[in-house]
């Protein structure tokens, strides 16, 4: 199984991106946001258990995708250059490995401008995504949201002026992927 890992700031265009992606390459799509809004009705974010059980399905569901042989699934995800983003990304390396599959990290860049451009289009409530410039602020202040993962090489897009199907067409035909 492949696992491509599109990353970046919110805004970055990761879930528009995936789509796209998972459309011409018959991937399946695993938005980070799922798994975030399945445990916000029952387990706050402040929560100690939050953390460990958000991580845990995200990776029972990759190890699920890995061993029953799917050709490949997208996961999108806003990293931060924490310890435990690096843990839990490592995990799935390793996941997908274990079945003999490989992981492949894309970065979406673009401007702080058209973040601020983009994070008010509607339908960014859906999952609730972040939806306004002053929370957007907060956490380019707050996290280190434009890193690019240091334990594996990323094939980095600055998406700010591309269309999600020309970013998802260059990452399909990007070699290695």
């Amino acid at each position: 199984m492949n696992l491509i890992v599109i990353y970046g700031p919110p805004a970055s265009g990761k879930l528009a991106v995936a789509r796209e992606l998972s459309r011409i390459t018959g991937y399946g799509l695993f938005h980070n946001h799922l798994t975030i809004e399945l445990l916000r009705p029952i387990v706050s974010e402040t929560d100690p258990e939050y953390l460990k059980l958000r991580d845990r399905y995200r990776r029972e569901l990759i190890d699920i995708a890995a061993r029953k042989g799917l050709k490949g699934v997208i996961f999108t995800y806003a990293y931060g250059g924490t310890r435990g983003e690096d843990q839990l990304l490592k995990s799935l390396q390793k996941i997908v490995s274990k079945y003999k599959g490989k992981t492949h990290f894309v970065r979406l860049q673009c401007t702080i401008g058209e973040l601020r451009r983009r994070v008010v289009y509607a339908g960014r409530g859906a999952y609730g995504k972040m939806a306004d410039v002053k929370s957007l602020d907060a956490e380019l202040h707050s996290r280190n949201v434009f890193a690019e993962v240091p334990f594996a090489g990323s094939f980095s897009i600055d998406n700010t002026r591309m269309l999600p199907s020309v970013v998802a067409s260059r990452i399909r035909s990007h070699p290695g992927l």
